[in-house]
């Protein structure tokens, strides 16, 4: 059950503080089937806007990384619904308005990165939620900011990347109208939008040539642009607000005094104030005007990592903190509810989640919404006495050990432990009873670890303390249910092994050559005898330990070329008891050792790409290896078995960056099951093959009951070659499959009716007409599959040509 070594998935998450300020009260046949076991949510909050109140003054707000979310309080508790489950991920530059009804809308960056982010814009109606794409040239949609007219229609102002230029969009007649309004040197990075009833347009924004803040105006015919503060570097995270005479109002950073700012125009000139100067402060500034018109302020304290707020009442600025319990205040967006009530969501660093806090009698309360976490990583295996799967795995983000199994009923997670930063390289086993049992590191104290279930509860131990211990944990239980843990002693570089039989727990080194105890594994035979294989650094070789009655024998398996990613297995069919083992060749290939009566004998399984960067093996009932690995050249989770005829190969994984550190197991019938990371996701993934139906088939979904899977050829010159696939649809969404291709702005220009709605992976080629049976425009467009209404998960960017 090998852990993937040194690939640890970085997840950022960027946030703004937000002040609110709203005014008024897969059993699928003949194949593997994958699963999405737990799908945490990936959460940012990187907007000035993102939080209002509705006319009850019930708080809603927006964020999103792997999805878009929209989040709301129904007066008891917080509630969320997915606004868009993007293959394109909504990158950043999230701004949220609700309108007059209620409806929300939402202006975000999406896009697949290296450049290739649009200007989208999301809404709800009483169909439900509609995105459009409003700008696809070059790199756009960066620090969006949203306002809604009079008239319900929606104004966005932007950053548009590849030109450096202040862009701004609005919709008329059904269509989006788009230019630039400032173009001088690099401008945009940060604004502001603020659209009046009649329709005059304010926005304040951030001159990076320059390093001043900029204020435009608009009045019907043009933009009227004029440098609000241009002493020294200013004018980062502006946040726009109008008074009661229409006089703009711009709170923001001055960059070199690291000092919160406040300007105010009264139509002639502005003034300009600074609101605190205690430290480094202001980033993240998210500004309203309460009922009396008094602007309050939420923002970044970077100096002390917290949220403050400030408020202007009777000639004079006020400070407060409003959360100083970790690294909190990067966030974004400020509101007041009924009777001045405000509103704030922002970032908890230290706890990794989204955090919401209201004023209410002058006092602060504070809640969480959602926590961001990253599950899967590191995943280990094991299949109960009925079939079920049991896995164990960490979540890095937040530090934690988790434990996730299934039954009759579905999935159930559960946390086993949150002391310090702990989780990493665990590994799984379950006793004769079926009680899990899990070996660990702990991070913060470099501690070996080890949870037992009992059913009373989770259990732990801490099994070796001395020194910085318990890296590459491997574990495996013997015939009486008693734990055995290979790992690293990483201070002294030493392969070290722990065993309890009742009486507690007993700690020796294996090797002290100062170069093991890397990527170790560990397996008993049939007679209780360990067997562990390790990597030795800086040597890189595959080194293998014995343990019996007379003590440990070791010696070199391959010398010099081997990376990592090994594990080991007991072929316990016959007397033997022959280890088995698959590892990362210094050449990037995947390789296989055995030993029987002549010695020991090295195959390589896969060499094609960088294959084998973690691996799992396990063997069948007559002996034959199965291996679990991942292709990195490609990041797929891929499959190799080895029959009389040679070795074989299949993806299981592709959608997405997939495979990472996997842990298979074979049932009772030799059907493999394998529990990986989506890297991509930041999920935990579990796959297993159905023999049900002829010789099999790969099927491979998405969480979701739809998933777009492949356009090929894309560019399209005629015909293209559409795949999906379909999973457990939604009560009323079945009927016939559709294809539909959208322009960038929404308009939907062709389609495809009448396909298959039955689980499983389908393809068709699609001779691409319009509407009117005419040819459609070159150019770049949206894919989207779709079953009565239901949205597949992914949309794909197709140029369609001559």
């Amino acid at each position: 059950m090998q852990r993937d070594e040194g690939r640890d998935r970085s997840s950022g998450v960027c946030v703004y503080p937000v002040l609110l300020m709203a005014l008024a009260g897969l059993s699928h046949a003949g194949g593997w089937v994958v699963q999405g076991v737990e799908c945490p949510r990936e959460i940012d909050l990187l907007g000035e806007r993102l939080i209002q109140c509705d006319a009850a003054g019930r708080p809603h707000m927006v964020c999103g990384s792997d999805n878009l979310y929209h989040y709301w309080h129904d007066g008891v508790d917080w509630r969320s619904v997915v606004v868009d489950q993007c293959a394109e991920a909504p990158l950043g530059g999230h701004s949220f308005v609700l309108d007059d009804g209620g409806h929300p809308h939402v202006s975000f960056c999406s896009g697949i990165g290296a450049f290739e982010e649009d200007l989208t814009y999301a809404y709800e109606d009483a169909a439900g939620w509609h995105l459009e794409v409003v700008d696809s040239a070059g790199s756009v949609g960066l620090s969006s900011s949203l306002c809604i007219d009079a008239q319900g229609l929606p104004h966005i102002s932007y950053y548009d990347y590849t030109n450096g230029d202040m862009k701004y969009a609005h919709k008329e007649g059904g269509y989006w109208l788009v230019e630039a309004i400032d173009t001088e040197g690099i401008v945009g990075p940060y604004s502001s939008l603020i659209v009046e009833e009649d329709g005059d347009r304010h926005l304040a924004y951030w001159d990076l040539t320059n390093q001043d803040l900029k204020y435009a105006y608009h009045e019907g015919i043009w933009w009227d642009v004029r440098v609000v503060d241009g002493e020294g570097a200013v004018g980062t995270h502006p946040s726009l607000a109008l008074d009661g005479g229409g006089d703009p109002c711009v709170a923001y950073v001055d960059g070199e005094s690291r000092d919160l700012k406040f300007a105010k125009s009264d139509g002639v000139q502005w003034r300009i104030e600074v609101v605190d100067s205690q430290g480094d402060v202001g980033e993240f500034a998210s500004l309203r005007l309460d009922t009396n018109g008094y602007p309050h302020i939420c923002y970044l304290d970077a100096t002390n990592g917290s949220l403050r707020h400030a408020w202007r009442a009777e000639g004079a600025w006020q400070v407060e903190i409003v959360d100083g319990s970790g690294d909190v205040g990067s966030s974004g967006g400020l509101a007041e509810g009924v009777a001045n009530v405000l509103h704030v969501v922002y970032y908890d660093w230290t706890n990794q989640r989204v955090r919401y806090a209201s004023s209410a009698g002058g006092t602060w309360g504070i809640a969480t919404v959602d926590t961001c976490a990253v599950a899967g990583h590191q995943p280990s295996l094991a299949l109960d006495d009925a079939g079920f799967a049991c896995i164990s795995h960490c979540d890095v983000l937040r530090g934690e050990l988790r434990y996730t199994s299934e039954d009759e009923s579905g999935w159930h997670h559960s946390v086993v432990d949150t002391e310090g930063w702990v989780g990493q390289y665990d590994c799984l086993a379950l006793s004769p009873e079926g009680w899990p049992r899990i070996s660990y590191w702990d991070a913060s104290t470099s501690d070996l670890k080890y949870a037992f279930h009992n059913g009373s509860g989770w259990h732990i131990d801490v099994v070796d303390a001395v020194g910085s211990v318990g890296a590459y944990a491997s574990l495996s239980l013997d015939a009486s249910g008693y734990p055995h843990v290979s790992y690293q002693d990483s201070d002294n570089n030493r392969l070290k092994y722990a065993h309890d039989d009742g009486g507690g727990w007993v700690v020796e080194t294996v090797d002290a050559s100062g170069e093991g105890g890397r990527s170790t594994e560990i397996a008993l035979d049939s007679i209780g005898r360990v067997h562990v294989v390790h990597y030795a650094s800086p040597a890189n070789d595959l080194k293998y330990a014995r343990r019996d009655q007379q003590g440990w024998f070791t010696e070199v398996l391959d010398r010099d070329n081997v990376k990592g990613g090994i594990d080991i297995t007991i072929d316990t069919i016959d007397t033997a008891d022959c280890p088995h083992v698959s590892y990362l060749a210094g050449d990037d290939d995947l390789r296989y050792a055995y030993v029987d009566a002549s010695g020991w004998h090295i195959q390589t399984v896969d060499s094609i790409g960088r294959v084998g960067w973690g691996t799992s093996i396990a063997l069948d009932s007559n002996g034959r290896p199965r291996i679990a690995h991942y292709d990195a050249t490609n990041g797929n989770l891929k499959y190799a078995w080895l029959d009389a005829s040679g070795w074989h190969h299949q993806v299981v994984d592709s959608i997405g960056n997939v495979g990472s550190s996997p842990s298979i197991a074979l049932d009772e019938n030799d059907v493999p099951h394998i529990a990986y990371h989506d890297l991509s996701k930041g999920d935990l993934r579990y796959a297993y093959w159905d023999p049900s139906e002829g010789e099999g088939r790969w099927i491979v979904l998405s969480p979701g009951p739809l998933q777009l899977l492949a356009v090929s050829p894309n560019p399209v010159a005629g015909a293209a070659r559409v795949s999906y696939a379909v999973g457990a649809l939604p009560s009323g969404a079945h009927g016939p499959i559709s294809l539909g291709l959208y322009d960038l702005l929404g308009r939907q220009v062709a389609s495809l009716g009448g396909m298959p709605d039955h689980e499983g992976s389908h393809a068709v080629t699609w001779q691409i007409r319009g509407i009117d049976g005419g040819p459609v425009p070159t150019g770049a467009y949206l894919l989207r599959v779709q079953a009565n209404g239901l949205k597949a998960a992914d949309a794909r960017k197709v140029i369609l040509l001559e």
